[in-house]
């Protein structure tokens, strides 16, 4: 205080009570000032957010279960419909085994169109209703998706994150495979496919996976 003391004294007297004055708030400022709250005490446990990893893993868990049963993909060409000069025509059996498996599952139908066209989309839709593949059982309309190259389709399957996915296409599966708890592989020959990660079964027909499943029961009116 004495270095104080000596600095108001150099001041001229009439101003003197004001230097005083704005010296003790200023001290006051220092002494008094608020403090921030530590954010958490020492010791304290605190949360971490979950890492990005565990939410996707969380979001592809919920997605692959419905009140319905697990939810499945299936890529259509050449397990459902192939296009035959232009046009879609329904494979033999085809329609019953997807029956069986819808009346088990949630269904969506992965079309890849070899055009892009509004007309062959709504062809294959007619070829599908007709042969009985929507209704009770069997799948909902509303979930026929369709693209027109492969990367669309992997890029279809993996934002639906189903429990299993049906293909025939090597390329897709080998992509999907890591990113789905299971793959099935659709393969006359049933040729051996290597994947990077994850589950796959090779199976010779929609047919022959469809019987993994029972008989959807008929209710007689």
């Amino acid at each position: 205080m004495s270095a104080l003391s000596k600095l108001v004294s150099l001041c001229p007297p009439q101003h003197r009570p004001i230097i005083v004055a704005i010296l003790v708030i200023c001290i006051c400022l220092v002494l008094f000032r608020p403090r921030r709250k530590p954010i958490a005490r020492a010791g304290a446990a605190t949360a971490e957010p979950p890492s990005s990893t565990a939410a996707a893993s969380n979001s592809r868990t919920a997605a692959s279960t419905s009140s319905r049963g697990p939810v499945q993909s299936i890529s259509v060409v050449g397990t459902i419909i192939e296009y035959r000069a232009g046009r879609p025509q329904l494979l033999p059996e085809a329609a019953a085994a997807l029956q069986r498996i819808g009346a088990a599952c949630e269904v969506y139908l992965v079309t890849q169109l070899p055009v892009d066209s509004d007309e062959l989309e709504a062809a294959t839709l007619d070829t599908l209703r007709s042969a009985g593949v929507f209704g009770t059982p069997g799948c909902d309309s509303r979930k026929a998706l369709f693209c027109s190259t492969e990367d669309g389709r992997g890029s279809i399957v993996r934002q639906l994150g189903p429990s299993t996915h049906l293909d025939t296409s090597p390329k897709v599966l080998q992509y999907l495979a890591p990113h789905l708890p299971q793959v099935v592989y659709i393969d006359e020959a049933c040729r051996p496919l290597e994947v990077p990660k994850g589950s796959l079964s090779v199976v010779k027909s929609l047919s022959e996976y469809a019987s993994l499943y029972p008989e959807p029961r008929v209710e007689l009116s």
